[in-house]
């Protein structure tokens, strides 16, 4: 009996206490949408342009929006050019304005527009358009 109780006591305790460091490692699930591009890259805590958002502009942006044809006299290419669309923190970003459900630029995202266009807010919103994580 007194191992069954130190054995709960002990799973208790680990459950309490956390795994790893703590709540700053903790990540959502990763799931894939169309093209093979992962909505939270590795399972990453943080979302940067270089290692997530880059791959989806080049994917769906960037043959019309490039150094240049700059249609609209939009340049997604590069960070630099990018931050020109987008205000760390604001939803109201022309990116995301542009980009999200029932916008212009829509339906021009490869695969799964919806996750990709979250994914964008999320990278501007929720994370402050980091360049890298």
């Amino acid at each position: 009996m007194r191992h069954g109780l130190y054995i709960a006591v002990l799973g208790l305790a680990i459950a309490a206490a956390g795994c790893g460091d703590g709540p700053s490692t903790l990540t959502s699930p990763t799931f894939e949408i169309g093209g093979g591009v992962p909505t939270n890259p590795g399972g990453a805590a943080t979302i940067g342009y270089t290692q997530d958002i880059k791959l989806l502009l080049d994917a769906s942006c960037t043959r019309c929006h490039n150094s240049r044809s700059r249609e609209g006299g939009v340049d997604l290419s590069s960070y630099t050019s990018v931050m020109r669309t987008v205000q760390p923190g604001s939803a109201n970003s022309l990116l995301i304005r542009e980009s999200r459900s029932g916008a212009a630029m829509y339906r021009y995202w490869n695969g799964n527009a919806s996750a990709q266009a979250d994914l964008v807010r999320r990278w501007i919103v929720e994370f402050q358009a980091r360049e890298n994580r």
